[in-house]
């Protein structure tokens, strides 16, 4: 008989937050003094990598070591609900603006989870249901100011549009989508809306999985009670955001038993596909530490067993493998995208374009619109993956990428030499050019964006 895990962390009490904050950036400050140093002498003699740049190797470093630190002893607190408007020296130390786009905030209701409720226990088979409820969660449009027809920016979808949906990393239990730069660059670079759900972090019984899928699918069928075509929606995800894409993506293919066509795209950026291996040993070639996922992965699996980490496919797809629900249906015809890119090399990827009329009217009570049912494309998605070859999870990767090719899914494979884990997010804030992995995302999404537009 499978038992669930024993005694899972929980986010700390607000005494013993402020406690290990405090140990933490007294930690960061006393080590780092040391560290700049012995990071310049290393790059000159033995760098992590030949293609880094002295400021990156810096950064990395630095990185790591505010990582192997933060989240040691505890895991982080729930953020308060306007937490991400606060995070403006983010944006100060970049030397960036959030300009540019506009942010609408609407309510998704539970209620657009509610019917999937039981198809989503028999899909994700918990050894119980614990305490896991459905709740209300945030989600945000951000839309250009300019170049767009939108005057709100949460409008009904017009024929053939098509929306980027954006769900953020942070191992399950922290980073909140808005206080990302990833959404408004996103919306910016394609001129499309981009549509984040800020989902529930595991960090207590009722947020535990498959909490998080409840508010994904809350997502989801908003954008369909929209007028959104299923083809016509983009999922992008990086890290544990795309291990949630993996799992959204296997449960409209396989468990909701045909109610929910598939999307048209699944962006995947340093995916996590192994949960029975989640805490790589550190290495001088990424910032990633296991601390954090030592304690993240429990608390997200409370109510699964340990075999599970290994055998259930919405855990660990890298491990399990079974993919057919990414493969062609029957009509699909040619679908353009078979083959992996590499850094130097171009594709031709296409999607199916199909018009649709949009509701009359939305409103930013999320859930006052009613779902449409959704015209189903035989055509899959195109899987678009991104990893860095020096990250601490890239040889996991490399698995879930050989799975997927052996079962005949047709993908692009970009690979980023020197890249670390989630590497877009340095390539941004370090302002590298043209063919960063920052310029690489937003350009094969761009791509995604605009084809069928000639037919519109």
């Amino acid at each position: 008989m499978r038992r669930r895990n024993p005694e899972p962390p929980n986010a700390p009490s607000l005494p013993v937050h402020i406690f290990w904050a405090t140990v933490r950036i007294v930690l960061f400050i006393i080590l780092i003094i040391p560290s700049v140093p012995l990071t310049l002498v290393s790059h000159f003699v033995c760098p992590p990598h030949p293609s880094w740049s002295l400021r990156r190797h810096l950064v990395i470093s630095s990185a790591r070591l505010y990582y192997r630190w933060s989240y040691r002893w505890s895991l982080p607190r729930p953020e308060g609900k306007q937490a991400w408007k606060g995070r403006g020296f983010i944006w100060w130390i970049s030397g960036r603006s959030r300009g540019g786009t506009k942010v609408v905030e609407v309510k998704l209701g539970k209620e657009r989870a509610l019917p999937f409720k039981n198809l989503v226990w028999n899909a994700t088979k918990p050894v119980d249901e614990g305490k896991v409820t459905i709740e209300d969660v945030p989600g945000f449009w951000t839309a250009p100011d300019e170049g767009g027809w939108w005057e709100r920016g949460d409008e009904p979808a017009k024929k053939g549009e098509k929306v980027l949906v954006y769900l953020a990393g942070g191992s399950w239990v922290m980073i909140h989508p808005m206080a990302t730069p990833f959404p408004y660059g996103f919306s910016k670079h394609t001129g499309c809306r981009v549509f984040s759900v800020n989902y529930r972090k595991a960090l207590s019984p009722s947020t535990a999985w498959p909490a998080q899928l409840f508010d994904a699918l809350a997502g989801y069928t908003y954008l369909l009670s929209l007028g959104f075509e299923p083809q016509n929606i983009g999922l992008v995800g990086d890290s544990s955001g795309a291990h949630l894409i993996l799992a959204l993506t296997r449960f409209i293919g396989e468990g909701c038993q045909g109610k929910l066509g598939m999307p048209g795209a699944m962006f995947l950026i340093s995916p996590t596909t192994d949960l029975a291996h989640p805490s790589p040993a550190p290495a001088r070639t990424d910032f990633l530490c296991p601390y954090l996922n030592m304690r993240a992965v429990p608390s997200f699996t409370r109510y699964f067993s340990p075999e599970d980490l290994c055998e259930n496919a919405y855990l660990s797809p890298g491990v399990t493998g079974g993919f057919s629900y990414l493969l062609p249906k029957e009509g699909a015809g040619d679908i353009g995208y078979n083959q992996e890119r590499r850094p130097s090399e171009d594709t031709n990827a296409h999607s199916e374009h199909t018009a649709v009329e949009a509701p009359a009217s939305a409103t930013s009570d999320a859930h006052s619109v009613s779902i449409k049912h959704p015209s189903v494309s035989p055509r899959p998605p195109i899987v678009w993956i991104q990893y860095g070859t020096t990250e601490v999870l890239a040889p996991s990767i490399r698995v879930f990428v050989s799975k997927l090719r052996k079962e005949g899914v047709l993908m692009e494979v970009d690979e980023v030499d020197g890249g670390v884990h989630d590497d877009m997010g340095f390539a941004w804030a370090l302002r590298e050019g043209e063919g960063s992995s920052w310029e690489r995302v937003c350009e094969r999404l761009r791509r995604w964006v605009d084809e069928g537009k000639s037919v519109l």
